[in-house]
């Protein structure tokens, strides 16, 4: 029997915040919100500070949010069974596999939303696959 292994862990990648609109009418919705005071208008409390869209230019810098980390573990278990052991010039193996992909069913975000403006702010909005379980057969000759 075999088994063989990949575990990943790795710190979440940053993303922007962004206010979602082109107040600087270059074309992109990706402009950054400012920080705020709490005595401004249209101010939005994130795990961030303080922030408003009400900004040409914003000041929150790039890549200010962090998403989750992933977190993945793969594996492989096989076994061969040689199928005419004595007959070294034509060998015939059947070979069955388990192999599993996110084994421990980790969550691991792909995309979160971006925009302040929205209630889901820094939430995850896509993840990758869930725990994948696959069986198989090889015969070789």
């Amino acid at each position: 029997m075999e088994l063989s292994t990949q575990f990943t862990a790795l710190p979440g990648r940053p993303f922007n915040i962004t206010t979602g609109t082109d107040a600087n009418g270059d074309g992109n919705f990706n402009d950054r919100p400012a920080y705020a005071l709490a005595t401004d208008s249209n101010v939005y409390s994130t795990r961030y500070g303080l922030l408003t869209p009400n900004a040409v230019n914003g000041n929150v810098p790039y890549n200010a949010g962090t998403m989750p980390g992933v977190l993945y573990l793969n594996t492989n278990l096989s076994r061969a069974f040689p199928l005419n052991p004595h007959d070294k010039d034509h060998p015939r193996v059947m070979t069955f596999n388990l192999r599993t992909a996110n084994l421990l069913n980790h969550t691991n975000v792909s995309a979160v939303n971006t925009v302040l403006s929205s209630p889901a702010v820094g939430q995850s909005v896509a993840a990758e696959a869930a725990r994948r379980v696959e069986l198989g057969a090889r015969f070789s000759f």
